[in-house]
């Protein structure tokens, strides 16, 4: 499913560590900068867990940045990323997750 999460909760997930270009891995995940108001587009794809206590999510998301100025014109370059996550269910991680999907909003109902 199609999410929009906070560039700060991108970064808690580790979504950049593994970009290639070393000039957005350090633009995103600086903690330098504050990013609450800068959001991502992702998908987020449940895996076949291998235990009740090990989760696994693919999270699919595109970058979409400046790469060449040339003679007044602006020339763009998409980086589409993928990166599974494995985690504990009771971890940080997991609750992240569940903050994102909105999975916790049914207990509350």
């Amino acid at each position: 499913m199609n999410y929009t999460i906070s560039l700060n909760d991108a970064k808690y997930l580790d979504l950049f560590d593994d970009i290639a270009y070393k000039y957005l891995k350090d633009c995103y995940a600086n903690d330098d900068t504050d990013k609450n108001d800068e959001f991502l587009d992702v998908e987020i794809t449940d895996l076949q867990a291998q235990s009740l206590i090990l989760g696994r999510v693919k999270i699919n998301f595109e970058i979409r940045f400046i790469c060449d100025i040339r003679f007044g014109e602006t020339h763009y370059k998409t980086l589409k990323c993928e990166k599974i996550i494995e985690y504990n269910t009771s971890s940080g991680v997991a609750l992240k997750l569940m903050e994102i999907t909105g999975e916790n909003d049914s207990d509350s109902d």
